[in-house]
């Protein structure tokens, strides 16, 4: 009867683990399918997408809310310490209009509950499914296919908002592909992806992104043989500091570009401008604790970490900073160099790039509340 009993319980608590992922990734394909079609396309010139993008976000603001009341239980240690960080984000969401933060949050927070890999291995297909959605209403001439020339360079954007969101989309479909078979590539599966990388780059144009990809492309392929070599103290402390360095960098390449430093200025050019754009913005919006609402034709700022600062706030930078250092730690310490690649891919493209606080596009954020224990349990 005991064993029964047991049976019964374990067997309850697989369906609910069942109905709790099932839920997630429900209210996740609604949130990146609305975001996607009506905020990163073409669409989103009209006035229409930006007020349905409104109310879709809203009632995923609400949906998770939900999700995260009632159907997720927690130590009432956690539930402090989130409790705390949500106060922390929903200040700066107020201040900062910005509901995609909150939503990020709560999608960060509930992940712990969920089979991340499991999730992103989905995530995957959808966003081949909305890419190729978005190209062919492309080529049907129902949105606009905008089109760039720098340099005397040809770039498309194939239907989406533009070039670099076209590149972006692509880069994230590539690195969770290479985080969710990472040591299980074969050589014509590595060629297969140069080529595809190949192909993204002669369309858009697109540098950091895509440079960003191979340079983690690279360590793959080197974790394939010599895993071990991430695990040393040199590369846990490298992973470890590497957040916080990009974002003091960033901000010492404003203050020199605007103190008109002539190496600064020759890797502005570099970077198509990208410190001049952010120098200009910290000059015009500071530094503040909280961010404040910014629109954002108003706010032409590519590289990620100054972005971050303006629009939502120094706290919350020092804070991302922080979760990066610790969670890079906990997961090398796990042997996990998968999930750390997979964040460190963020890290590196939040210097040229300023999408990576979405967790549309940054899915390593479903990481960033992961403890030990379960970490531990990851498949």
């Amino acid at each position: 009867m005991k064993y029964l009993s047991i049976k019964n319980g374990v067997c309850n608590s697989m369906k609910k683990q069942e109905l709790i992922e099932k839920l997630y990734i429900i209210i996740w394909a609604f949130y990146t399918i609305e975001f996607v079609l009506l905020s990163s396309s073409s669409l989103s010139q009209y006035s229409f997408a930006g007020r349905l993008h409104g109310i879709f976000s809203m009632l995923t603001l609400v949906m998770m809310i939900l999700f995260t009341l009632f159907v997720n239980r927690y130590p009432r240690r956690k539930i402090l310490s989130a409790i705390a960080y949500m106060v922390l984000i929903f200040c700066i969401a107020i201040s900062t209009k910005g509901i995609n933060i909150l939503i990020g949050m709560l999608f960060s927070f509930t992940a712990q509950k969920i089979d991340v890999k499991k999730l992103i291995k989905f995530d995957i297909k959808l966003k081949l499914i909305l890419l190729f959605i978005v190209v062919v209403l492309c080529g049907l001439g129902i949105i606009e296919n905008k089109v760039g020339y720098a340099n005397n360079v040809y770039k498309q954007s194939l239907g989406f908002i533009n070039q670099n969101v076209f590149t972006a989309f692509s880069s994230v479909i590539l690195i969770e592909w290479l985080y969710e078979y990472c040591g299980q590539v074969k050589r014509f599966q590595y060629i297969i992806i140069l080529i595809l990388v190949a192909i993204v780059s002669n369309i858009s144009k697109g540098r950091t992104s895509l440079y960003t990809f191979i340079f983690i492309f690279v360590l793959h392929y080197i974790a394939n043989f010599k895993a071990q070599f991430f695990y040393t103290y040199i590369s846990k402390f490298s992973f470890a500091v590497v957040t916080p360095v990009l974002a003091f960098l960033s901000f010492l390449g404003c203050n020199l570009y605007m103190q008109e430093n002539a190496f600064v200025i020759g890797i502005n050019r570099i970077m198509s401008n990208r410190l001049h754009y952010a120098s200009y913005a910290l000059s015009k919006y500071g530094v503040k604790l909280i961010g404040f609402k910014i629109e954002e034709q108003g706010l032409p700022v590519d590289m990620g970490y100054v972005y971050c600062v303006i629009r939502f706030g120094l706290i919350y930078l020092v804070i991302i900073c922080l979760i990066y250092s610790v969670q890079f730690i906990k997961f090398l310490n796990h042997k996990r160099i998968d999930i750390a690649l997979l964040m460190l891919f963020f890290v590196l493209v939040s210097m040229g790039e300023g999408y990576t606080y979405n967790i549309v596009y940054n899915t390593a954020m479903l990481y960033f509340f992961h403890t030990n224990k379960r970490i531990r349990h990851i498949s």
